[in-house]
Formats: C-alpha cells, sequence, structure tokens
C-alpha cells in the first residue's frame, strides 16, 4: 500500500519511502543543487533543482519523484519552472518525463490521489490570470483532465481528502474556496 503523498504537509526537501517496491525505505534530499539518494549524490546544478515530492503517476504501486528545476529547454529559451519526474532504483535516477510545461508555466505543483494513481494539481500562470488545472498520466505523457476558472491571483491551495482549499484574488475581493473534481471544468 502507498503511504500518502508528501503534497500536503509543509514542503519539504527530504522524503523517506520506498521508491523502488523493494521494501527498504529510501532516503533521498534536496541539499541546494545536490540530490542524495541513499548517501549516493547527483549533481543537479545544470537543472537548478528547486524542491522534491513524491507520487505514483501511473498506479503502479511504485513512486515517482518529482523535482521542480529552473531552467531554459532548447525550444523555450526563458528560464523558468520546469516539472521533472524520474524513476528511482539502486539510487539512481531514470527518466520518465521531463517536460517545458504543461499547457502554462506553473508556480507549483502538488499531488491528489484519485482511482489509485496521482492526479498532478498544477498552478498554472495565464497572461493575466491564473488557475488550477488536473492532468493525469497517460502511457508516456500528460493528458488535461480539468481546470477551475480564473483568478487575478492564487494565494496559495493545498488538498486534503479530494479537496482542494485555495485562497485567491478576484478584482478586490479575496476568495476562499473548496473545489473537488466536479467543480472543475473540463
Amino acid at each position: 500500500m502507498l503511504p500518502l503523498c508528501a503534497c500536503n504537509e509543509k514542503r519539504s526537501n527530504k522524503i523517506s519511502l520506498d521508491f523502488d517496491g523493494d521494501d527498504v525505505v529510501d532516503e533521498v534530499m534536496l541539499d541546494g543543487s545536490k540530490l542524495i539518494i541513499n548517501y549516493k549524490v547527483h549533481d543537479l546544478a545544470h537543472l537548478d533543482p528547486k524542491w522534491i515530492d513524491s507520487c505514483d503517476l501511473d498506479g503502479d504501486g511504485r513512486l515517482e519523484l518529482f523535482i521542480a528545476v529552473k531552467k531554459s529547454t532548447p525550444f523555450h529559451r526563458d528560464i523558468k519552472l520546469r516539472p521533472f519526474f524520474f524513476n528511482i532504483k539502486d539510487a539512481k535516477l531514470y527518466k520518465k518525463w521531463t517536460g517545458s510545461k504543461f499547457r502554462e508555466d506553473f508556480k507549483d505543483i502538488k499531488f491528489m490521489r484519485y482511482n489509485n494513481r496521482d492526479l498532478v494539481v498544477v498552478h498554472e500562470l495565464l497572461e493575466d490570470s491564473e488557475r488550477i488545472s488536473i492532468y493525469y498520466w497517460f502511457g508516456f505523457g500528460f493528458r488535461y483532465l480539468c481546470e477551475s476558472k480564473s483568478y487575478d491571483s492564487i494565494k496559495s491551495f493545498e488538498i486534503k481528502d479530494d479537496i482542494i482549499y485555495l485562497i485567491g484574488k478576484k478584482g478586490n475581493k479575496k476568495i476562499r474556496e473548496h473545489l473537488s473534481l466536479t467543480d472543475f471544468k473540463q
């Protein structure tokens, strides 16, 4: 049985979970630009990592490591946050998906357990507004599932018991909303 993802807790750069299904806890820590997996050091300076999290994208019972990195890509020259996902086996990283972005640039990513897999909940930055969008893993990439309405800004969001708790702003009005998947438009 998979543990709940660490996404609802205060963001940490240390994760102690079994990533490869061998019933041994893997110690994963982000220390500046160094990713340490069971005492093996991976230098990620070229990626400029910002935070890590865990998820089970494909529902196979093995966790993936999410790393938010800040870098440019061959097709997107601006330095921005990028979503990178890896499998871990024997303290080595195996690329699962390293993307430039989902549909839009993002500010934050969290994970929501649903139907034995984790959905990717993304705080997206639009040209003049912000929204929460949800994606799921399909084969070897992500598919868009749904999105919230747009807000002038989103200060924060948390996930608990399949509900997204959002604090945002629309005009001069501060908004606190509780969103379930049925509140999102597809």
